[in-house]
């Protein structure tokens, strides 16, 4: 069974990502020594944390696929919020992944390095700016998690948040399943649907009764006249 992190990388891979942007940080070096280790996807580290949501930007409008950004969790993450609003903006498809805390870290109930107000409030500002999010927690439902994640960034051509502890690196996963599109779903539960008749379409609209009292009125009333 592949780990968790090169599980993720694989997905990326399959769902149309060509490379990875990034800067590492202590909530997500573990992932970092894979993704270097790995050969996977080829690693661009920049600089400064806006610098890699734009490139990740670029990257997805540029290739036609899906850019990635790996940045760490409170002060890299936060200062990556205006390039991803803006790829929300343009509808441009970047994988954000943020390094997490660890499971006990979570729920110790201690301030941790670079924590906002809570834990979760990363969590809820990228809420705002993506059309997708996940947790990757547990190691039973993350490959799922990750499915519907990357297809809602595909199929909606925007920005999508994957939220990775640095617990969950090594735990081992099954693999990946790329899910179908939703509209191939949605047309598999019902292939016996009735198809809408052409021939349904050119009609003549129905007279309303109101429309048929009225000409009737006005026909009595012309021949009264007469």
């Amino acid at each position: 069974m592949p780990t968790l992190a090169h599980a993720l990388l694989e997905a990326l891979k399959d769902h149309g990502a060509h490379e990875i942007f990034g800067i590492p940080g202590d909530f997500v070096l573990p992932l970092f020594k894979v993704i270097e280790e790995s050969n996977i996807l080829p690693n661009f580290t920049l600089s400064h944390e806006p610098a890699v949501g734009f490139a990740a930007d670029g990257a997805a409008r540029y290739r036609g696929g899906l850019g990635v950004a790996v940045v760490t969790y409170g002060a890299g993450a936060f200062n990556i919020v205006n390039s991803i609003a803006g790829a929300y903006a343009e509808r441009s498809p970047v994988v954000v992944i943020a390094g997490a805390p660890a499971a006990p870290e979570r729920t110790s109930g201690f301030l941790l390095h670079h924590q906002a107000r809570t834990v979760d409030t990363q969590l809820a500002v990228f809420k705002e700016i993506t059309c997708d999010q996940a947790v990757l927690t547990d190691p039973a439902s993350a490959p799922a998690q990750i499915a519907r994640v990357l297809r809602s960034a595909r199929e909606m051509s925007l920005p999508v948040y994957l939220e990775f502890p640095r617990d969950m690196v090594a735990a081992e996963v099954e693999p990946v399943v790329a899910l179908p599109p939703r509209h191939m779903r949605m047309r598999a539960r019902s292939p016996n649907a009735p198809m809408r008749s052409s021939s349904a379409s050119k009609r003549p609209p129905r007279r309303s009764r109101w429309s048929t009292s009225k000409s009737d009125a006005m026909a009595s009333r012309t021949k009264s006249r007469l």
